[in-house]
């Protein structure tokens, strides 16, 4: 029996190969090296619209191009123009050199990707056009309530001594409020302008960066024990505009839930392929990106709670009590997605808190 580098009209005729050949679905042909067809098995010919007695000793008409897939696009004689996926094998076919060919008519794959790509850029655009309007919306209210906040704060200072306690309170409750939601306003521009930034990606220490944002922390709101590893010297390829925010809110909510604790410590490292953790999903496990890991021992949370942990103004029951605008984690997770790594974590209430994320370690 021969194969299909060896194959013969006599042993296509053979039960094996003619089911095969002359029985595919896909249109097979066999041409010579001039590309002048020599068999023709009936796919085919209903592919290309004609029979195979008028179709031997044509020529072929497609590129001949071995080991590799091309898409024509075929007249057929009895349909409307199809596009093929066109393959070709060496063989050989009566003691001659040859060429084994399938054609599949992928025409309507093609239209299903081209509707969907259609689909795709126009959902697109609306998104874009929806981010441009609330970025603007989001710019004209905090402008209001500064304006609000302004004379609040001037009916404070000027009418006080005619206030009331009740009005007093009232009026620090305005100002608070106003601050409040000038805050979240804040994160949402942050939010919109790190969606729309374009990025340009340099090579960075990461050691380096963790280090310079701890020593700022440590100033603004305290001392806490920070353990850096020496593999956390690793270079990232990132845009270090936007790793400097997604670190600097990841390393500030360590920061701020570990207030509370005796002996707050937070840790930063890079973990190797053997210390994956087992909460790491498979799309993580990426080639050429490195894993890194920020843990502290602060107020932790219930892992119940964690698809909510990167929503936007989501808050978790366990952090309410603390300041806070719902929008860092979005913000980081956005962040670290822009880099096309993951971020996940890892946690147990009054135990402390895993923050896991991957970056690039190549352009």
């Amino acid at each position: 029996m021969g194969s299909l580098s060896t194959l013969t009209p006599e042993s296509i005729a053979s039960d094996q190969f003619f089911t095969l050949i002359h029985k595919n679905a896909d249109g097979m042909l066999v041409v010579d090296e001039q590309g002048i067809m020599q068999f023709v098995n009936p796919a085919a010919e209903v592919l290309l619209g004609r029979s195979g007695k008028d179709l031997l000793g044509e020529p072929l008409g497609f590129p001949l191009m071995t080991d590799e897939k091309v898409e024509v696009d075929v007249q057929s004689h009895t349909q409307k123009p199809l596009v093929a996926e066109l393959r070709t094998v060496k063989i050989v076919w009566d003691q001659q050199p040859a060429f084994l060919i399938s054609l599949r008519d992928i025409t309507e794959r093609k239209a299903l990707e081209t509707d969907l790509k259609a689909r795709s850029d126009a959902l697109q655009s609306a998104v874009s056009e929806l981010e441009v309007f609330s970025h603007m919306v989001s710019h004209d209210l905090w402008n209001q309530m500064r304006r609000i906040g302004q004379l609040n704060q001037a009916l404070l200072q000027g009418e006080q001594s005619s206030m009331s306690d009740q009005g007093k309170a009232q009026a620090q409750q305005i100002q608070t409020i106003s601050e409040q939601t000038r805050a979240s306003i804040e994160g949402l521009l942050q939010f919109s302008r790190i969606s729309q930034m374009e990025m340009a990606c340099s090579w960075l220490r990461i050691h380096d960066l963790v280090k310079e944002l701890t020593e700022q922390l440590q100033l603004v709101y305290g001392y806490r024990t920070v353990r850096m590893s020496k593999a956390s010297s690793t270079k990232v390829y990132v845009d270090k505009r936007l790793l400097r925010v997604a670190l600097d809110n990841l390393l500030e909510n360590a920061w701020k839930y570990t207030k509370t604790q005796e002996t707050p410590e937070i840790q930063f490292c890079q973990l190797s392929a053997s210390q994956q953790p087992k909460s790491m999903p498979e799309a993580a496990k990426q080639l050429n990106y490195g894993l890194f890991m920020l843990q502290d021992n602060g107020i932790g949370f219930n892992m119940a709670d964690i698809d909510d942990l990167f929503r936007p103004f989501r808050r978790l029951p366990s952090a309410k009590t603390f300041e806070g605008n719902g929008i860092g984690l979005a913000t980081v997770q956005r962040i670290i997605h822009r880099h096309g790594g993951h971020i996940w974590a890892k946690s147990t209430p009054n135990a402390g808190s895993m923050f896991y994320f991957t970056l690039p370690l190549q352009p």
